[in-house]
């Protein structure tokens, strides 16, 4: 048992040394335009679903999906985040090419965590990723509206699936699969 744990003990050592090695030797990629690795990927993934669960205070959203509110959700989406992430016809050149990894594109992908999550992601950003933090940049109702329009992308009313705020086109999510 004694000679188990040792080897345990001596290749999490040297697996720690290696990373170190790895990463303080230059050797690790930095260019934000290439493509990351599936494993990355996953590992930030499960990272930001873990940090999220735990960190993110459980809040209901005070928000109602009215045409109102979805429509202003809507406009606040286009003028502050469609750069990074699209719109409902069109993806973001910037955030999907060079962003490291890219920004999601929820015309084509929708977000799938609940509400409470996307505040706190909207509102506190996502570190090494390039979403920023919005708070003090836009009040909480604002940040609640885009919350709202997001988790509603596939349920939006007419009046507001056939708006022109987002300048190019309407956001209908229903038309568009995941490509």
């Amino acid at each position: 048992m004694r000679n188990l744990l040792c080897g345990c003990l001596v290749g999490v050592l040297a697996f720690a040394a290696l990373s170190v090695l790895v990463l303080f030797s230059g050797v690790w990629p930095s260019h934000a335009t290439e493509r990351p690795p599936s494993a990355e990927t996953q590992l930030a993934r499960i990272a930001l679903d873990r940090s999220l669960a735990r960190h993110a205070v459980r809040r209901s959203n005070p928000i109602q999906p009215t045409e109102e509110n979805l429509l202003a959700g809507m406009k606040l989406f286009g003028d502050n985040c469609a750069g990074c992430h699209g719109t409902g016809t069109r993806r973001s050149h910037w955030g999907s090419a060079n962003f490291y990894p890219p920004a999601p594109q929820f015309g084509f992908e929708p977000p799938a965590k609940p509400d409470w999550q996307l505040y706190s992601i909207v509102k506190h950003g996502v570190r090494y990723s390039g979403m920023a933090g919005w708070e003090g940049e836009m009040r909480e109702d604002e940040i609640w509206k885009v919350v709202t329009f997001l988790t509603h992308l596939h349920s939006l009313p007419s009046l507001v699936a056939s708006g022109s705020l987002l300048r190019d086109s309407s956001f209908d999510c229903a038309s568009h699969s995941q490509s």
